[in-house]
């Protein structure tokens, strides 16, 4: 073929990924509806565009703009085209998300664009374990100037800006930021408990002081210049596993304070879902069961996902069916044609890859008495999410912390005849009982701590103090009352127990 007509079927191509799909997906998933678009219809405008300008099809780079602007036009943050190089350097693997955390050396931000027409820079989420979570800063917050530089001055965008927080690892580099405002005022602990869905919230702070935001669109309230502090951050090699795990020691008192012993509590941070770290999660879980472990935390704060189908495994290590033999939803997905597909506990228990380490499958991982807590916060979203929202929307765990992204969205890469590929959202997830999704996750508990890393973390203690009630109310040991004793934060510290030293390989 010549190269004219292999531009054009690369571009055909590419609107085919957009409105027919493949792989099990119909095409691109609009929420909002509508933007169907004809075969007929599109043919004849690209035809028409061809003749009227013939140079449009005269070179590959003609080609991938047109696709480019395809894509774009879609007006879909989460949709992309990527050129052949761009591809292999995002890896489109199950180590995509491990490629990003670990192979760069800087602070650990990822930052977006404002939505309310502001030219400073918003704060999606600190990378987990990382300088930039270390020294506090968190979801919302808002970069002023990196050192001297100014970003709503110099108009940077967020690639600009990330590239001058790369740098020499050790270097020292001061960040002025704006505090988001803290939502946690008295009124809104009163009202936290509204259901999910009940009331759309607006944005900033209400006539009643109550805190509306809509976190998924990033919104952030009116700044104060009272909210404005410098941060000095050392950047670091960024070196992120998918999971740490360990166990947090809990001492327990009886009611009359004369008896007291000790329990542990197994502790899970989850930095993003790939295959690795769900088969060392497995082998982890196995041997937290061995130790006797009372219940767990799973702590998801600024984990921006990863892939859909290791969070549906994740969950499943921790659920089992009802002996009323109805089967358990841990989320729908509903796709660009409408259809409703409803994701089955029993199916995900079908795939034993969550094998132990010897690669026979395990019965059951987690009792289904054991309790949990999940921690989340804005800048959990994704993957994690369905992760929260499987085990709490069937009342397998509690959620503790802050509202989740709300991002909802699925995201499936095509890849075409050139080796380019479009990163195309196909499909929503929603509830096991068919909620939407995109105001986020609603805590049962608010929190707004950064994760830090011991048990000294308030919003750690909190699970604690919630697993702890549970766990005393399930197995009530001979009639005597148990309750969570504070202990002194040197004495708190059992936590990342071997992984600090044996960090697994992403």
């Amino acid at each position: 073929l010549e190269e004219r007509d292999r531009n054009k079927m690369l571009i055909y191509e590419a609107w085919d990924s957009i409105h027919r799909g493949g792989n099990g997906y119909p095409g691109w998933y609009d929420p909002n509806g509508g933007l169907y678009v004809s075969p007929e219809r599109f043919y004849g405008q690209q035809r028409r565009e061809w003749v009227k300008n013939p140079a449009s099809l005269a070179s590959r780079e003609r080609a991938q703009d047109t696709i480019r602007s395809m894509v774009e036009n879609l007006n879909d943050p989460y949709s992309m085209y990527l050129t052949k190089t761009e591809a292999e350097s995002e890896t489109h693997s199950n180590k995509a998300v491990s490629s990003l955390y670990n192979r760069l050396v800087g602070v650990g931000l990822q930052l977006i664009d404002p939505v309310d027409g502001r030219e400073d820079l918003v704060v999606v989420a600190p990378v987990p374990e990382s300088p930039a979570e270390a020294a506090g800063l968190k979801p919302l917050d808002r970069i002023l100037s990196i050192g001297e530089i100014g970003t709503q001055e110099n108009h940077l965008t967020p690639d600009e800006a990330l590239s001058l927080l790369r740098g020499r690892e050790n270097s020292d580099v001061v960040l002025t930021i704006r505090r988001a405002r803290d939502p946690l005022t008295k009124k809104v602990e009163e009202e936290a408990e509204y259901a999910l869905g009940d009331r759309l919230p607006r944005l900033g702070f209400g006539a009643d002081g109550l805190w509306n935001e809509p976190v998924s669109t990033l919104a952030v309230p009116a700044p104060r210049d009272s909210d404005v502090e410098k941060v000095l951050v050392r950047r670091k090699a960024l070196n992120v596993p998918p999971v740490k795990v360990g166990v947090i020691d809990t001492q327990l008192v009886s009611a009359t304070g004369d008896k007291s012993k000790n329990s542990e509590i197994g502790y899970i941070r989850i930095n993003y879902f790939n295959r690795d770290g769900t088969t060392e999660l497995a082998d982890a879980i196995k041997k937290l069961e061995n130790r006797g472990v009372s219940g767990y935390v799973i702590d998801v704060r600024n984990c921006l996902g990863g892939m859909f189908k290791e969070a549906l495994l994740t969950a499943s290590m921790f659920m089992e069916e009802p002996s009323s033999g109805r089967p358990t939803v841990l989320v729908n997905v509903m796709d660009a044609s409408g259809f409703l597909k409803p994701q089955l506990l029993k199916n995900q228990k079908d795939m034993s890859r969550w094998a132990s380490a010897d690669g026979k499958p395990m019965a059951h991982p987690v009792s289904a008495t054991k309790p949990i807590r999940i921690l989340t916060n804005r800048g959990s979203a994704s993957s994690s999410e369905v992760l929260a929202m499987s085990l709490a929307g069937n009342g397998r765990a509690q959620i503790i912390g802050e509202r989740t992204f709300g991002k909802a969205l699925i995201q499936h890469p095509y890849k075409l005849a050139d080796g380019s590929v479009i990163k195309l959202t196909v499909a929503e997830y929603l509830s096991p009982r068919g909620e939407h999704l995109k105001r986020g996750l609603e805590p049962s508990r608010l929190c707004v701590e950064s994760p830090s890393r011991d048990a000294t973390d308030p919003c750690v203690r909190l699970a604690q103090e919630g697993i702890v009630k549970e766990h005393q109310m399930r197995q009530n040991q001979g009639g005597a009352v148990w309750s969570f004793a504070p202990q002194q934060p040197e004495k708190m510290r059992k936590m990342m127990l071997a992984q600090d030293q044996q960090a697994p390989e992403a």
